[in-house]
């Protein structure tokens, strides 16, 4: 799954440590060129994310998920730029204001120890 599989939930799992459902995005695209075409392709795949917890389908698709705390992560491959940035902090807030937590992971495996 990828960014660009807009209507498709990338992963789901629960954060053994904290019991937390995590939501994950795998955003593999660059930065370096077609920044607005890429924050396009992350806004539509935020969007069906948050229907689908909006519309308590997780519920059904992942019953584990009833009564715990939901959180999107958004794991890029390339670390993502200004204007990035600056869209992740109002995404963050659309997410805070439907009780979903927000989280942001680098997960370019060169980068890992």
């Amino acid at each position: 799954m990828s960014v660009l599989d807009k209507n498709v939930i990338d992963s789901i799992g629960t954060n053994i440590e904290t019991g937390s459902v995590i939501l994950i995005i795998s955003d593999h695209l660059g930065w370096a060129e077609e920044t607005q075409s890429h924050l396009l392709a992350l806004q539509e795949k935020l969007n069906t994310y948050i229907q689908f917890i909006e519309s308590s389908e997780i519920y059904s698709a992942f019953p584990s998920a009833v009564g715990k705390k939901l959180v999107v992560d958004i794991c890029f491959k390339f670390p993502p730029g200004d204007e990035c940035r600056h869209f992740l902090s109002h995404v963050q807030r659309i997410l805070e204001s439907i009780g979903v937590g927000f989280a942001v992971t680098d997960c370019d495996p060169k980068l890992r120890t």
